[in-house]
């Protein structure tokens, strides 16, 4: 398995897994209060899940992104960049996190951290966002 799948596979099954928990959260506290249900409040429900969504997924996967992203910085053209052969990472998707993770501590997993969450966010509001009203209209156009 390819170290990009080892970060994605993980990351899409719990951002849509969180998104119906807190998307379900959502319709329950309407549902409490007695708010209106329209089409509006699905968008924004959608957007909300979806950004929270993104947020905790990224948080979770966020070390096997960090290691992901370090191996493909040394590629396997190391040489080119910079001068040398000499590798900074060993070989290996598992060799390369044990190898952060006791080089730089536990911390050293999260480096980055906080410019990834601010991404994740609205990029994931943004793709349920389109999500709702896709919904809707198939639901409009069906009915």
């Amino acid at each position: 398995m390819s170290s990009a799948s080892m970060q994605t596979i993980p990351y899409i099954g719990i951002i849509f897994g969180t998104y119906d928990i807190i998307s379900s959260l959502i319709i329950k506290i309407h549902s409490a209060y007695n708010l209106p249900h329209t089409n509006t409040t699905n968008l924004i429900n959608n957007t909300v899940a979806g950004a929270a969504s993104g947020i905790i997924a990224k948080f979770i996967v966020y070390p096997l992104d960090l290691v992901r992203k370090r191996m493909q910085v040394q590629g396997p053209n190391l040489k080119k960049f910079v001068g040398t052969n000499e590798l900074i990472y060993p070989k290996g998707f598992f060799a390369t996190f044990k190898y952060v993770a006791n080089k730089e501590g536990i911390t050293g997993l999260f480096r980055g951290l906080l410019p990834s969450l601010l991404k994740a966010g609205p990029s994931s509001a943004s793709v349920f966002f389109a999500f709702g009203v896709a919904q809707n209209l198939m639901l409009k156009y069906t009915n």
